[in-house]
């Protein structure tokens, strides 16, 4: 792992609060399943409340280790803040590609330690 991608998982690895949640940022989100922890990259269209989250979720692309993309049927649920492990960076436009790889998030982030789906 490189030093700036390093310092962008500290940095980004904070104590959640509505404040720090802008809407239209990018979060992970953690589920805690019955023996294991998993987490999904997604969309924060609104806030509901103080504690709680409005979340369009991306899909993980099959086959490219940290690429996400939007689905066709929009998957938004609504989360606690407390669920929010990381803010992520805010995506750079992707130029000289195709209009099909252009659709594709990725972010600027080591997210190897999380078990992301």
């Amino acid at each position: 792992m490189d030093e700036e991608t390093e310092d962008r998982s500290i940095n980004y690895n904070l104590n959640m609060t509505p404040e720090k949640i802008n809407d239209n940022c990018y979060v992970s989100v953690k589920f805690e399943k019955k023996t294991s922890v998993v987490y999904y990259v997604g969309k924060v269209p609104s806030h509901y409340s103080s504690t709680e989250l409005k979340i369009s979720y991306l899909r993980k692309k099959p086959g490219l280790s940290w690429s996400f993309f939007l689905p066709d049927i929009e998957d938004i649920h609504t989360v606690y803040i407390s669920d929010i492990t990381m803010i992520l960076p805010d995506l750079q436009p992707r130029a000289g590609c195709t209009a099909r790889m252009a659709r594709l998030f990725i972010f600027a982030v080591n997210l190897n330690d999380y078990n992301v789906q």
